[in-house]
């Protein structure tokens, strides 16, 4: 009998243990060299490093076991009792950089149910066929992992965007690191998802797609590690969203308690949902401001609107609303345009200063970061810009 297929799923899934329990470890090393982490991307960095963990088993006790070689259906029911725990981890190791608690408990609460629903099924099947091949409950365990899958998938790009969306209004620095880890982050959902749902019925898909898993799962762990080193200042905004969703669940509690002890508020003793700044709150923001500027505070890299706020000494509402009010600009654009108008000053009193010093003096976190956004305003690079005011 030739046993040349049942050769090459052990060196894939020899390939598949080496990859993973590496990916571990580089994981787990990682811990020595970022200095400073946020509390989410340190638990993220202990789930995916369950996950990759998790995988790695797996592959060794399908190697020392030949659960495949036994059938489709051992095969299947191993690689679902594996891959749905890792896949919950994972997602949730995505999540938890990028989402708010509130969001990533809900999430969690349906993965580890889907998981108890999984192994119920998996006894229950045990107890009625005492063996691995379980008939007509591998059909409905199969069903359940295909819909979990799919939630693991969809559910969480909406929360995704969003929270993209609100880092992209608070900060001004080059957050391309951070969008390249939710970006390859999402693909590798729908990679797990897609290969998951697939590769597991078939041994022929397992050796067809195991190649594109083991390269969307290195990538992925590059880019978790390298996001870490800017992780810090955004953290922030995501924590930030939390206590925006904790604040609003206590109010709707106490409101709702109030209203059951006593009367309907009048119009003037009702909370009012949004207000105007008053002259003297807006006064205050701006001497501020142009305190804050005249010690050149736009020089600082990493700044959010969270920084920003408590180096001002206001709350981080009243500067959103300063500038939506005011400067009819969100965060990011505003700081960006006092960051552009510094360099161009400089570009025409600093005739020696080198762009990259120019970059740095002004705040930028690089030089390429303060070129895109320089050209972005003007249509220019700084060259470019500086040689046309010297024509005039």
């Amino acid at each position: 009998m030739d046993n040349t297929p049942n050769l090459t799923l052990l060196l894939i899934q020899s390939g598949c243990f080496c990859t993973t329990l590496v990916l571990a470890l580089v994981l787990l090393m990682s811990r020595f060299h970022l200095q400073s982490l946020s509390r989410g991307y340190e638990t993220s960095r202990w789930l995916l490093f369950s996950a990759l963990s998790l995988y790695a088993v797996h592959y060794l006790l399908q190697m020392t076991f030949g659960f495949r070689a036994q059938g489709e259906d051992v095969g299947t029911l191993v690689n679902i009792l594996f891959y749905l725990p890792a896949a919950v981890l994972m997602s949730s190791a995505t999540l938890r950089t990028s989402t708010s608690m509130r969001y990533l408990k809900r999430f969690m609460a349906v993965g580890i149910g889907g998981i108890i629903v999984t192994f119920a099924l998996f006894v229950v099947g045990l107890c009625i066929f005492h063996s691995l091949h379980m008939a007509w409950v591998l059909h409905v365990i199969e069903v359940i992992y295909v819909v979990m899958i799919a939630f693991f998938i969809f559910n969480p790009g909406v929360e995704l965007r969003r929270m993209y969306r609100k880092i992209e209004d608070e900060t001004a620095d080059d957050n391309s690191k951070f969008h390249l880890y939710m970006r390859s982050g999402t693909i590798l959902l729908y990679a797990m998802g897609f290969i998951g749902a697939m590769s597991i019925f078939s041994t022929r898909m397992v050796l067809a797609v195991a190649a594109f898993f083991l390269l969307a799962l290195i990538f992925y762990v590059v880019s978790f590690v390298s996001v870490g080193f800017s992780m810090q200042a955004l953290s922030s905004i995501v924590e930030e969203v939390d206590a925006e969703e904790n604040t609003s669940l206590r109010y709707a509690a106490d409101s709702k308690v109030e209203s059951q002890n006593t009367v309907l508020p009048s119009a003037a003793t009702a909370p009012v949902a949004s207000t105007r700044l008053t002259e003297a709150q807006t006064a205050h923001i701006q001497s501020s401001i142009a305190a804050w500027h005249a010690k050149q505070g736009y020089s600082t890299s990493n700044l959010t609107s969270i920084t920003m706020a408590q180096r001002l000494g206001i709350p981080k509402r009243q500067l959103t609303q300063y500038l939506a009010e005011h400067e009819g600009s969100t965060f990011r654009v505003w700081l960006s345009n006092i960051r552009i108008e510094e360099a161009k000053r400089m570009l025409l009193t600093e005739q020696d200063y080198s762009i990259e010093s120019i970059a740095e003096a002004c705040g930028f976190s690089s030089r390429s970061w303060m070129m895109e956004k320089f050209k972005a305003s003007t249509g220019m690079t700084p060259s470019e810009w500086r040689d046309t005011q010297k024509e005039d």
